[in-house]
């Protein structure tokens, strides 16, 4: 599968050296990293490497140069990464696929045709920006030939998550576990993963099934911010249950334990009585003591 770089998201809006190459590491390193992983091209033009990262500097200048005052853990990686983007093949414009009678119009370009937006939206797939003010929105509005269109946007760790999840690269245990690392796991015993089973076997819509995934995301935000948990969950003996709602006034349980600051979810069920079931409370138990023998 194929991506398109947005050079656009390249304007001279970075200070210095070292404050692109943090940027690197928090929102773009990650986006290249799952890339690679997933053998996945990334499309760049031919004149990508003269784009300007800071007033001074342009793209090929900085990874050439050592023009940066702190050691980075993966700096030589990152490089690596960068030097590929400028020296190896695809170019898009080499293999554009855009119309060229055709007119692409965008905000962040007078330019009309031959622009990186425009190639993106002719290729049917994502665009991958730097950090930039500009771009921080998941699409990016194109008009060509008065038709408007959207292109999804990738510009940080979450996003190229979220694109991951759609194509069905990742599942959702995967996709939760990589956003909230080191924060969540799910429980794991002889290979069976009890909360991905429980998505196959519930017979959930894919609404549904976003709820549960949205409401996961905001408790994450409530704990991480020391808010109150309120109707999210419960503390049930050693352990809790976290409580979601979906359509139809039905209940989802979710039981999961506190190890440090790390969750570990168990088992879950769709309830269909007032109370919890005994019998889901004892595999609960039974998952909390082989999740921990299993240490």
């Amino acid at each position: 599968m194929e991506y398109v770089l947005n050079e656009f998201s390249i304007d001279e809006q970075f200070n210095d050296v070292d404050e692109f190459l943090d940027s690197l590491q928090e929102a773009t390193l990650p986006i290249l990293k799952k890339l690679e992983q997933n053998d996945m091209s990334l499309l760049k033009s031919n004149n990508i490497y003269t784009c300007k990262i800071t007033k001074d500097d342009t793209f090929y200048e900085i990874i050439q140069s050592k023009k940066h005052s702190r050691s980075y853990p993966e700096l030589s990686r990152v490089k690596g990464l960068l030097i590929q983007l400028f020296t190896a093949n695809p170019y898009w414009d080499l293999d554009s696929q855009i119309i060229h009678d055709s007119e692409y119009k965008c905000e962040f370009t007078d330019q009309l045709n031959m622009h990186c937006i425009g190639e993106a939206l002719e290729r049917n797939t994502s665009i991958v920006s730097f950090e930039h003010d500009n771009f921080k929105d998941n699409k990016i509005e194109v008009i060509k030939d008065g038709i408007t269109s959207n292109v999804n946007n990738i510009y940080n760790k979450d996003s190229i998550l979220s694109e991951l999840l759609n194509l069905k690269l990742i599942n959702y245990s995967e996709y939760l576990c990589d956003k909230y690392k080191n924060i969540i796991t799910f429980c794991v015993i002889n290979n069976k993963n009890y909360f991905e089973e429980f998505i196959m076997e519930a017979s959930l819509s894919n609404d549904d099934v976003r709820n549960i995934i949205k409401d996961i995301e905001d408790f994450m935000y409530k704990y991480n911010n020391r808010l109150d948990l309120g109707r999210l969950s419960k503390s049930i003996e050693n352990y809790y249950e976290f409580r979601t709602y979906l359509s139809n006034n039905r209940q989802i349980r979710i039981f999961y334990i506190m190890e440090g600051n790390n969750f570990v979810f168990l088992n879950c069920l769709l309830k269909k009585q007032q109370s919890t079931p005994e019998s889901a409370k004892e595999k609960a138990r039974i998952l909390i003591k082989e999740y921990k023998s299993c240490k």
